[in-house]
């Protein structure tokens, strides 16, 4: 049996998506992909929308990691958590406010 955690990040701050990416791949994990390109309407979105599903991943130790980062554009950033069991956790960096 699988368990499955479905990720997406959304950003204006695709610099320190890279080094989201770096800790993914320092444990096999793969990478996240923009799939922002994939949005309806007429114009593109101004911000990047990255996703990927993971089996048997460590929610909490991720989670503190990208919200331990120095965010460039911190109130444009919005970590979505959705694990198989249990309910969605959206997550923003410390010092910021949801609207």
């Amino acid at each position: 049996m699988s368990v499955v955690t479905g990720i997406m990040l959304v950003t204006t701050d695709d610099e320190t998506v890279e080094q989201v990416q770096a800790w993914l791949e320092a444990d096999d994990w793969g990478r996240l992909v923009d799939v922002s390109n994939h949005a309806g309407g007429s114009k593109h979105p101004e911000f990047s929308a990255w996703c990927a599903g993971f089996n048997f991943f460590d929610n909490d130790e991720f989670v503190e990691f990208v919200m331990s980062l120095d965010w460039r554009f911190p109130e444009d950033t919005v970590l979505i958590v959705s694990p198989q069991e249990g309910p969605i956790a959206v997550h923003r960096p410390k010092g910021t406010n949801p609207p």
